[in-house]
Order: structure tokens, then C-alpha cells, then sequence
């Protein structure tokens, strides 16, 4: 237990008031110290705070209910009384006071009707967006009758302001003051048979029914409070709590539906479905190691369920566990052979690892698997050009080009442009090296019409894998220009041949202005293009 509660004690002694006009008697409790199930997180203040403020917020919520509460002290008179002289108590029941026969005992040392136990069973903190969730726990032992357990949820949301001191302890106090409150209210629900009854399951449905019907109407602003509201009359559906966590969702407000999705673990914990949406939230802030925790816990109780295996696979890359990741794709590949995602994922995981030659046969069978899709040859234009074959690359490229779903595409467009005017780059660059080199007599005549003619192949070949890109309307003024660039580019290789071959000089001095004019074209071509 944590830092102990304030000892608060009132009523009881006090002299009634002379008119005839009586205070309602206030319900004696007895409330014992404020456990933590788990740490606070980093952003949080500590323990002790966090003790302190709960404990604050949960006594004034009783006694705005008109509670008494006393807190448990071993060594008050009265239970050294209750020990010594009257022996309602013994040692054994103040050593363990959570245990229900000891806990009665304890009632009636008190006078008290109830005996309360408190908790801080969650909490999310998200200090970026100002806004945090808690839930509060109370296990109830009352002096006659069945013990029960209630909960409270508080969540508080402030706007940040530019240089906000103590912005946690703002956001978790009044979080906290919220949880309180609806805590206490659940616990005088209970005493009075209110949200316990039997009528308030059909009601908390007819609010459910309302708020589903409310977002088809796309009247949202009804949608979160009408959920809160069946979530409270029935707070032990798992069908409202995921409702209510998807709508937080949808509102940006992740803490809150963290929360709710990890309520409706507990409803039910061997619900696959919710164990994987508070791992995707908890990807999402980067929680990475909570999310591995999450999914390991779910594929241990599914071990085929198609969505935690992904899931779980998209974990561990995240965390750049290369090697687990690797482990899992196999293990799924080989539970699903004809996926053709997964042998991309795989392909991709195997690249990581350097094992290229595996990776392309893994998107090579993936093009076989799904020949409409672009990706699994945009895959292996890249791994190609990482070992300089550009050829291969530029082919895979314009296959994915042909794709249904990369022809429009003008962004897939200018992957490829890019790729063929990297190649247009480099002929112009040797053809100049060529030249300065025959000018040098670094090379004779002959070695330098060589090594041209090899670079006018390069050229023609360039031209052709250009005339079978399409060019979608965004990027046509980028495309004509690429045209008459690679146009120019192949008459002046051509006029270079010609030049090494007679020794002309004006054709010598022709091909020097048509590459300087190629270059410029496909400097303006580039230009135009975008970022790929």
C-alpha cells in the first residue's frame, strides 16, 4: 500500500442543531489506504502525489454524498479497544483486513456500515494532447450482505498553454476528481439498487440503440455521450466499451479509447479482437514493447488468428527486432502460401538481412501470386538498382507502369522517370569523359568510336524503355520535355560516332552544342518532374 489516507473524521460527535430542522445522519465507512495496481507512467508525478490527490478527490466525493468516511488506523483507541478489552477484533483481522470476516469485524469495531477498499486499477497519460483517463476501483464489504465491487472512470482534457506549469497534475486531478465521483455515485447506486437493478441492463441498451442510430445520422456530438451513459448502467459489456473506445478513436482522444478497448479486455479476456486493438493504439504512441507484450498474449490464446499474427509481425518490425520479424513472416508464409503481401513482407525482411537472392525469389512469387499489383516489382527495381543492374531495374519498373493500379499513377510515373533520366545523366557524363579523353590522347580515335558505339546502344535502348512509359495528364509537360532531352541525347552520341570515325571537325563541334542543348532540356525535364 501506498502513502496512507487522511484521517478524516466527522459527524458523529457533533451537537445536533437547536431547531427543529435535523442534518440527514451521515453513513459511517471505513476507508483503508488507496493501492496502485501498476506505476505511474513517466510523464506522471509520482506515487505519493498521485496517492495524495486520488485520495483528496475520493473523501470529498463521499461526503458530497453524505459519507462519513474514517480511515483505518491500527492504533486508534478504539481498535485497541476492540482488541484488547471487547476482543471483536484480533491481531490476525488488523494483519489482514482485506479478508471479508475480518472486514465485518472491523465495520462493527467502527459502528461503520461500509468497509472500503480503493484502487487505481488504470491510467493513461497523453501530456502531448493535454488530456489523461483513470479508473478507480473500490471493493465494498458492507457490515450484513454480499461483497461487491464497483469502479469509477474520470477523464480530463485542458489546452495546453505555451509554457503550462504542472500541466500533469492539472490534467490527473481533475481526471481524478471526475473518477471519484463516478465512483461514489456507483456506490450509492449500489446501496440503493439503482444501477444494479434489474431494469438497468434494457435501459443501458436503449441508450447503445440510440447512439448507433445517431451515427448513421452522422449526428456525432450524440455519439460519445450517449455510450458513456450505457457504459455506466451497464459497465460490464464489452459491446459498449469498444463502442465507446472506437468513437474516442475517431475523436483523436486515443487515451480514452485506450482505456475502453483495455475494459473490454478485462470483460473478456479471451476476446482476440480487443487484445489487438489496444496493441494498434499502442503502436500508434510508439509503445511498442506494451504492444509485443499485448500480442504475444493474444497469439498464445489464437495462435492462427490471421489479424495478431499481422499485427504482432508489424510490432516487431517497428521495434526492429529483424530477426523475430523474420521468424514470424516464415511462420505465416508458410501457413499461407498464395499471399501474396506476405512473400513481399518477407522478401522485405529478407532484403534487411542481405539475403537478396532469397528476397527475389520471394517477390518474383509474389508477381505470379498477383500480376495486377505494382509493388512487388517497384521491390525489385529497387533491390536491382542496389547491385547496379539498371537494365533489370528500368524493365521492372515500367512492369509496375503497366499494372492496373500504377498506370494513372503520377507519382509511380516519376519513380521511373527519375531511373531513366539517372541513365540519361550518366551516357552524357561518358560521352564528355570520352571526349576530353580523345582530346587528351588519352584515347586514340578508335578506342574512343568504340567506346561511343557502346554508349549509342546504351542510348537506343534508353529511348525505347521511354517510349513505352505512359505519362499521366500531371506530369505530361515533364514528359514531352523528357522526350525531345532523350532525343537530343541520341543525336549527339550519333554525331560522336561520326566524328571518331571521319575526324571531322564540325562534327566534332556538332555534337559538343548537341550535348550541351541534351543537357539542358533534361535539367528543365527534371525540373518540372517533382519529387518522386
Amino acid at each position: 500500500m501506498l502513502a496512507a489516507l487522511l484521517l478524516l473524521v466527522a459527524g458523529g460527535t457533533a451537537e445536533p442543531a437547536r431547531d427543529a430542522r435535523r442534518e440527514t445522519p451521515r453513513i459511517p465507512i471505513v476507508l483503508f489506504d488507496l493501492v496502485c495496481e501498476a506505476p505511474p507512467p513517466d510523464e506522471a508525478p509520482d506515487a505519493n502525489w498521485l496517492t495524495r490527490s486520488l485520495t483528496e478527490a475520493l473523501i470529498e466525493a463521499l461526503k458530497a454524498r453524505g459519507y462519513d468516511p474514517m480511515r483505518f488506523n491500527p492504533e486508534s483507541p478504539s481498535i485497541i479497544r476492540a482488541v484488547d478489552r471487547e476482543r471483536i477484533l484480533t491481531l490476525e483481522d488488523t494483519a489482514h483486513p482485506e479478508r471479508e470476516a475480518s472486514a465485518r469485524k472491523i465495520a462493527a469495531a467502527y459502528g461503520a456500515r461500509y468497509v472500503l477498499f480503493p484502487k487505481l486499477m488504470e491510467l493513461t497519460l497523453d501530456l502531448p494532447g493535454a488530456q489523461a483517463r483513470l479508473r478507480l476501483g473500490l471493493r465494498v464489504i458492507p457490515d450484513i450482505g454480499a461483497t461487491r465491487e464497483v469502479t469509477g472512470d474520470g477523464m480530463a482534457q485542458l489546452k495546453p498553454e505555451k509554457r503550462a506549469k504542472k500541466l500533469a497534475e492539472r490534467i490527473l486531478a481533475q481526471a481524478g476528481q471526475a473518477a471519484a465521483e463516478e465512483l461514489v455515485q456507483s456506490l450509492s447506486a449500489m446501496a440503493s439498487g439503482g444501477p444494479g437493478s434489474a431494469t438497468a441492463p434494457r435501459e443501458a441498451e436503449t441508450y447503445y440503440a440510440q447512439a448507433m442510430q445517431s451515427l448513421k445520422e452522422n449526428r456525432l456530438e450524440l455519439v460519445i455521450p450517449l455510450l458513456e451513459r450505457a457504459t455506466l448502467l451497464d459497465p460490464q459489456n464489452a459491446k459498449y466499451a469498444v463502442a465507446l473506445g472506437e468513437s474516442y478513436q475517431q475523436k483523436g482522444q486515443m487515451a480514452n479509447a485506450l482505456m475502453e478497448f483495455r475494459r473490454a479486455v478485462t470483460i473478456e479476456p479471451g476476446n482476440i479482437r480487443h487484445r489487438v486493438r489496444v496493441a494498434k493504439i499502442l503502436l500508434e504512441r510508439k509503445l511498442e514493447r506494451e504492444a509485443l507484450s499485448e500480442l504475444r498474449r493474444a497469439v498464445t490464446l489464437a495462435p492462427e488468428d490471421e489479424e495478431a499474427r499481422a499485427a504482432l509481425l508489424e510490432a516487431y518490425q517497428r521495434s526492429g527486432m529483424v530477426e523475430e520479424a523474420l521468424e514470424e513472416a516464415r511462420r505465416m508464409v508458410q501457413a499461407r502460401p498464395k499471399d501474396a503481401g506476405l512473400r513481399v513482407t518477407l522478401g522485405d525482411l529478407l532484403a534487411r538481412q542481405g539475403a537478396g537472392d532469397d528476397a527475389i525469389r520471394e517477390y518474383q512469387e509474389a508477381v505470379t501470386l498477383d500480376p495486377e499489383s505494382p509493388v512487388p516489382h517497384e521491390r525489385l527495381a529497387a533491390l536491382y538498382r542496389k547491385r547496379d543492374q539498371h537494365a533489370e531495374a528500368l524493365k521492372e519498373l515500367l512492369l509496375a507502369q503497366r499494372t492496373p493500379a500504377g498506370a494513372d499513377d503520377a507519382a509511380r510515373y516519376r519513380v521511373i522517370a527519375h531511373a531513366l533520366d539517372e541513365e540519361a545523366q550518366v551516357l552524357l557524363a561518358e560521352a564528355a569523359k570520352t571526349a576530353e579523353a580523345a582530346r587528351s590522347g588519352t584515347l586514340i580515335r578508335e578506342e574512343a568510336y568504340t567506346a561511343v558505339k557502346t554508349l549509342v546502344a546504351r542510348a537506343d535502348a534508353l529511348a525505347a524503355e521511354m517510349s513505352q512509359l505512359k505519362a499521366p495528364g500531371a506530369v505530361k509537360d515533364s514528359h514531352h520535355r523528357r522526350t525531345f532531352a532523350y532525343s537530343l541525347l541520341a543525336q549527339c552520341l550519333f554525331a560522336y560516332q561520326g566524328f571518331y570515325e571521319s575526324g571531322r571537325a564540325t562534327e566534332g563541334t556538332n555534337a559538343e552544342a548537341l550535348r550541351a542543348q541534351a543537357g539542358r532540356e533534361l535539367e528543365r525535364a527534371r525540373e518540372t518532374l517533382g519529387t518522386p
